[in-house]
């Protein structure tokens, strides 16, 4: 990034530009900051007569205090500049140890703000103010301390979990998002800034079963200690993918999902092909295999129960449909469209999404005989061709028109 400052006219020069398109910023203490874009550069261009203009600016200065009226340091400030009712510039700082905060050389105009620290409950409290050239707008905020859970979480041996992701989750099971943390290597966690009410707490680890613990009621400030959570290790799947003639496949996402009760996990296969998917519940699960490259059929089998040995997964390939896209004006994006045709019916198998050259090739689509179509946005959708993938590959020509 290249900069320069401007004399005293307030002439600037900024040299060793390679080209390209600029944009031009301008600073100064009192002023709000001022920008110019969409500068085009040529090579060895002596471009002149830009112009940066800046207006007076203002600041908006306060205090975060607690209930109790001590400082909150460290506490965010988020001050948003409105043009009527969208939102234009977004600025923000932290308040030091004594609470203060400021918010200098801001352009002129209304603004809201909002504060929020950690362990502080975090309502959408917010306050206006107006911004004017060369003055002090005062904006304070006073923050409620929330309640606090605090634990530990161990597996059944009574090793600590390290990176277990633990939630504050309402009654019913839903999950508060706002509210979540990661234990730490010893196991322990610390959830901060909680509301009042009653509440569960649920808890994943990809090598444990899912757990709940609670339910809790808390009102602010309590801090709720000496919570313990065991984690079960639960059941193992483990395997190896290959092609057909027996080689590994590595990069394939391998998944197992339990309907009752619900859980689903996934992982990756390495160089060797093989696969382990850990902390499953003993129960009949779903596992697919799928391959991103090489065109390759999404494998899916049910009713596999985990830990009953080493699960061997073959990956078919798929057919292969070639095509072009006729068009006077060719679109930038388009879809391809497959019906699957069988026992006199169609109906809707899967689709593609293109964009670019108007030559496509679609590899792993399960062989069997289709009606294919091409649609695009502002086009009409091309006439239906059918096509028969039995024998691994096919090819059509699609006729897109603008509307």
């Amino acid at each position: 990034m290249a900069s320069a400052r401007s004399d005293a006219d307030g002439n600037f020069t900024i040299r060793f530009l390679a080209a390209g398109v600029y944009r031009i910023k301008a600073r100064k203490a009192g002023y709000a900051e001022g920008s110019v874009s969409g500068i085009r550069l040529k090579e060895g261009e002596e471009l002149s007569g830009v112009v940066v203009e800046l207006e007076r600016g203002g600041a908006i200065v306060g205090r975060v205090l607690d209930e109790a009226g001590q400082p909150v340091g460290g506490a965010l400030i988020y001050a948003w500049l409105y043009r009527g009712d969208r939102v234009a510039r977004t600025f923000k700082t932290a308040t030091d140890e004594q609470g203060r905060f400021k918010l200098d050389n801001l352009p002129q105009g209304n603004y809201r703000l909002r504060a929020t620290a950690k362990g502080y409950l975090r309502e959408h409290r917010y306050e206006e103010t107006t911004v004017s050239a060369d003055r002090e707008s005062e904006v304070n905020f006073v923050l409620q301390k929330g309640a606090s859970i605090s634990g530990i979480i161990t597996d059944e041996s009574g090793k600590p979990v390290h990176k277990a992701r633990v939630m504050l989750a309402k009654v019913d099971g839903t999950a508060l998002f706002a509210h979540q943390t990661f234990s730490d290597k010893d196991g322990s966690f610390t959830l901060m800034g909680l509301p009042e009410g009653t509440f569960k707490l649920k808890v994943w680890h990809k090598e444990y079963l899912p757990q709940e613990a609670g339910p809790f009621t808390i009102r602010p400030p309590d801090e709720m200690r000496d919570v313990r959570i065991i984690l079960a290790q639960g059941a193992t799947l483990q395997g190896v993918v290959t092609d057909s003639e027996g080689n590994p496949l590595a990069g394939i996402t391998v998944a197992a999902t339990c309907a009752v009760p619900y859980l689903y996990r996934n992982t990756v296969t390495d160089k060797e092909g093989r696969f382990v998917i850990r902390g499953l519940p003993n129960a009949p699960l779903t596992v697919s295999a799928t391959a991103t490259r090489g065109g390759f059929l999404t494998w899916v089998k049910r009713n596999i129960r985990p830990g009953l040995g080493e699960l061997r997964i073959v990956l078919a390939k798929g057919a292969t449909l070639e095509g072009d896209i006729i068009a006077d004006q060719p679109p930038k994006r388009y879809q391809i469209l497959f019906y699957l045709l069988e026992k006199g019916r169609k109906r809707f198998a899967k689709q593609a999404f293109l964009q670019g050259d108007t030559h496509f090739v679609i590899t792993g689509i399960k062989p069997a005989r289709y009606a294919v179509k091409a649609r695009a946005q502002g086009y009409t959708d091309s006439e239906e061709q059918t096509v028969d993938l039995t024998s691994g590959r096919g090819y059509v020509r699609l006729t897109l028109r603008k509307k």
